[in-house]
């Protein structure tokens, strides 16, 4: 149950973003929390004239509005942005940001489901989830992003653009440094891998990336045919192979927790995602893919760490994710 206050900051947000109009939340009853984004408090908003989905208090929701409207002039299957800004608090409260976004449905009219409860339930639609995933990725990736490399908007890290890809993914790992030793990665192997990633080779112009795709992220809105649409993005410019390596990092992990006889019971499907999206997006230059997917896959070990901490990863699983980033490091580093 949600307090009052809550029903009434939204009921403000809908108001300031020219929605009061249309119906306005009267209780708790009609708030739905819902799972989205990494820091905003999201809502499923039930009103009379259509619900809505109202994104709150998170950083980085300037840059989510860009990016899906940028990439609604190259795809339908991204949620209609109806509303962003600051609602202005009394006193010395700092403004609120707020996003409100169209729900997205399926072809009954229901909540889309995610592409992650579709497989949940039908895990042989991996290869055909991943071809539509990466035809969707080539949409998306034809909107270039042209303030430059690296986050943008009020993401964090947007106070510096790139003017080069490899120096994005140079000093974007290097923050990181103390983790990549603990994984046993020498300090001299470390700054042979930065070199590296400085002079990854990338000419084309940014594109707009996703940043956090996987298919968590991703809604089904029918089945047959297939159609599939990204939400909650981490926005960036950049490479698409940024887009890739993580789906492709998954299955590679899957892969070898499996072949070392722990429990993965997804590594299959999540195997035929990747197959299929290799052969909708098409192959990129190895290089390239081996350097998005080294940075990708430090981020993904710090997270298997954080799980362990948590109770919800065994040794086994930390100790493959440590060992690929090793691997990825020997494949960048020749």
């Amino acid at each position: 149950m949600f307090t009052g206050a809550v029903v009434q900051l939204v009921r403000a947000v809908l108001r300031d973003a020219g929605l009061g109009q249309e119906g306005l939340p009267t209780g708790h009853r009609d708030l739905e929390l819902m799972s989205g984004g990494v820091d905003a408090s999201t809502f499923l908003v039930h009103r009379a004239a259509g619900d809505v989905v109202v994104k709150l208090e998170g950083t980085g929701l300037e840059a989510e509005s860009g990016a899906l409207r940028a990439w609604s002039s190259h795809s339908h299957h991204v949620p209609d942005v109806l509303g962003f800004g600051r609602l202005a608090q009394g006193g010395c409260a700092e403004p609120v940001p707020y996003l409100v976004l169209e729900v997205l449905r399926d072809h009954a009219g229901g909540v889309a489901p995610t592409a992650s409860e579709l497989l949940e339930a039908t895990p042989d639609l991996g290869s055909r989830i991943g071809e539509a995933l990466g035809a969707e990725l080539c949409r998306l990736h034809e909107a270039v992003h042209h303030e430059g490399f690296g986050n943008f908007g009020d993401s964090p890290g947007a106070e510096r653009t790139y003017d080069s890809w490899g120096a994005y993914l140079s000093d974007y790992l290097g923050l990181h440094r103390d983790f990549v030793t603990a994984t046993g990665v020498s300090d001299r192997r470390l700054r042979l891998a930065l070199d590296a990633l400085r002079d990854t080779s990338y000419d084309d112009a940014p594109r707009l990336l996703h940043g956090d795709v996987s298919v968590r992220n991703l809604a089904v809105y029918q089945r047959d045919p297939l159609a599939v649409g990204l939400f909650d993005p981490n926005p960036l410019g950049g490479d698409p192979s940024w887009d890739l390596a993580p789906v492709a990092n998954k299955a590679a992990l899957g892969d070898e927790l499996c072949r070392r006889g722990g429990e993965s019971g997804s590594a299959a499907t999540d195997a035929a995602v990747w197959s299929g999206l290799q052969a909708a997006y098409g192959a990129l230059p190895d290089g390239r893919m081996v350097a998005a997917q080294l940075v990708q896959a430090v981020l993904q070990a710090e997270a298997r760490h954080h799980g362990r901490g948590d109770g919800d990863l065994g040794e086994r699983e930390v100790a493959v994710a440590d060992d690929f980033v090793r691997e990825l490091v020997d494949r960048l580093v020749r």
